[in-house]
């Protein structure tokens, strides 16, 4: 992927909506941290450090790591929690189809297949591990 569809995929999340809020934080986590999907969904509230920029991800097979994130990263999460449901139960992104559910892997990719298409990208819409 080059980096102009990158920033354009990003750019695609700038409204305010609950939605932008939450796929602009979710694009820019795996981006910074290099977390694979699993570790994204399966990314807990508590296991998030906004102070501290880092989160503790569990992935594939099992294999718990500190990861760090920048500011930007940090200021897309707060304004996510800031209006994520609260009903959401531990995760911290949740899927909106039918009742606020733990993301599975597939949505992930089809958000971001989405938002490729909507910045018109022609290559993957995130560059590393999670694609």
């Amino acid at each position: 992927m080059e980096w102009e569809d990158f920033i354009a995929v990003l750019k695609s999340t700038e409204g305010e909506s609950v939605l932008d809020l939450r796929d602009r934080a979710v694009i820019r986590f795996p981006f910074d941290t290099g977390c694979r999907a699993g570790g994204l969904c399966g990314l807990q509230v508590d296991n998030v450090d906004l102070e501290r920029h880092r989160a503790v991800v569990t992935e594939k097979g099992g294999k718990v790591r500190l990861v760090f994130f920048r500011e930007e990263t940090t200021q897309a999460l707060a304004a996510w929690l800031a209006v994520c449901p609260q009903d959401r139960g531990p995760w911290l992104f949740v899927s909106f189809k039918g009742k606020y559910e733990w993301p599975i892997i597939s949505g992930v990719y089809h958000m971001l297949k989405r938002r490729g298409e909507e910045a018109r990208c022609t290559g993957p819409a995130l560059p590393g591990p999670i694609c």
